[in-house]
């Protein structure tokens, strides 16, 4: 069987978030833990955050280690 020569359009940010919040509620459930388990999904979120942080607190440099041990500890 041959692959389709067509292309689909990407579909937009939007798109997709508006599709996950139509799910119901134990569906985005299972959704976020698939994500979540994703170890490769889960680092790009670790970076994510990482960034954000140093965008708001320019200057400091926080591996993230470090980052999780104070957050863990209640700060």
């Amino acid at each position: 069987m041959k692959a389709s020569k067509t292309r689909q359009a990407p579909i937009a940010d939007n798109e997709v978030y508006r599709g996950f919040m139509r799910l119901d509620r134990e569906r985005r459930r299972r959704i976020a833990m698939r994500i979540l388990g994703n170890q490769r999904m889960l680092a790009d979120l670790y970076d994510h955050f990482l960034i954000q942080r140093s965008l708001d607190e320019p200057g400091q440099n926080l591996a993230w280690e470090s980052y999780a041990r104070e957050n863990a500890s209640g700060r």
